[in-house]
């Protein structure tokens, strides 16, 4: 199991149909030369407002993010939490410095971009282009158009800005994005708390006191396996042959490096991370399912040992090239791993 982005749940909480001024579409051409466009006027619902800490952000620091998610016409979500009806859902992604007690980020001016900085909105773009799949999901800031409940088209949203002021109680938000959108939001909205618990998906799994171990012997790398049939990515596993040693095996997740898949490669910032040169940061475990990247210890008839702890990778580097791979890497509650594995 990889974890790659948050799932967004489109439940009818706090539901609330506001008047806004939206302009998706340039309108018609104006009669008299020089006469200014205007936006289109249309009603517009909240569909849901998230909050999601610093769990989907992809660089290190202590800026959250809160996720908006409106809609025109009659869109709107359905019991099943799937998108019915017709007209154009917008999410805004917005990554603060802080929040306050009901997760309502900070008043001020945020800006599209990808850097996930605070006070910036989250650039919208295609997730999984650069591994091979595109077109099939879509990240950050976007506009989605809808005909009678199916998605027609979707526009990640590359420029603009949003103004956010008051609170939850009575916000207002002004937003103006790929020069041909802006609405005006006023209201109550009821943001709800998404973000990971800390320490679930690894505590009960992994050993929580910092260890270290090496793990030395043979690598195997394989192309196109069972995690996509792509050589954007490619498994690494690193077991250890050597007499009275630990046991253990080092499995990782690897986003090829543009240049190919030998050089360095760092762990990922997070489980929504699928940068190049990077390997996967693992999201813990999921039941019996563990995510990429971890090390385990191996039982003698070479299956994993559920009696044994997980150190599940969320730090540090390795190198590979032809002949070996080697580096130390880090665990979600701080172990250090040494990493040396040899090519047959």
């Amino acid at each position: 199991m990889i974890h790659f982005m948050k799932s967004l749940h489109f439940t009818l909480v706090g539901m609330f149909c506001l008047t806004a001024i939206i302009g998706c579409k340039p309108a018609a051409t104006p009669d008299q030369p020089g006469q200014e466009q205007k936006p289109v006027v249309e009603n517009v619902k909240l569909i849901e407002a998230s909050y999601y800490g610093h769990d989907y952000i992809k660089v290190a620091g202590s800026q959250v993010e809160v996720d908006f998610h409106f809609a025109t016409g009659t869109l709107s979500a359905g019991s099943n939490g799937k998108l019915r009806g017709t007209g154009c859902h917008i999410a805004l992604f917005v990554v603060s410095d802080s929040v306050d007690n009901t997760f309502f980020p900070t008043e001020g001016e945020y800006t599209i971009s990808d850097s996930y900085a605070a006070g910036t909105l989250i650039m919208g773009y295609d997730k999984y282009a650069e591994l091979g799949y595109p077109g099939q999901t879509y990240d950050g800031c976007v506009l989605e158009y809808y005909e009678n409940g199916k998605l027609t088209e979707t526009r990640c949203i590359t420029s603009g800005k949003a103004i956010i002021k008051g609170d939850a109680s009575n916000a207002s938000i002004s937003m103006s994005f790929n020069d041909s959108c802006s609405f005006e939001f006023s209201g109550r909205i009821n943001i709800r708390n998404s973000a990971k618990p800390e320490g679930e998906g690894y505590r009960g799994y992994e050993p929580e006191t910092p260890t270290s171990f090496d793990i030395t012997g043979t690598a195997i790398l394989n192309q196109g396996n069972d995690v996509g049939s792509t050589d954007a990515l490619f498994t690494l596993r690193v077991c250890d042959t050597v007499a009275g040693g630990s046991s253990y095996e080092a499995d990782f997740v690897c986003y090829t490096r543009t240049d190919g898949s030998y050089g360095l490669y760092e762990c990922a910032a997070n489980t929504s991370d699928v940068s190049a040169g990077k390997f996967a940061y693992s999201a813990g475990a999921d039941g019996d399912n563990l995510s990429f990247s971890f090390c385990c210890k191996r039982g003698s008839d070479e299956m994993i040992s559920s009696s044994d702890p997980v150190y599940f990778l969320t730090g540090g580097s390795i190198t590979i090239t032809e002949q070996q791979v080697t580096g130390t890497v880090t665990s979600y509650f701080g172990s250090t791993i040494k990493i040396t594995g040899f090519f047959r």
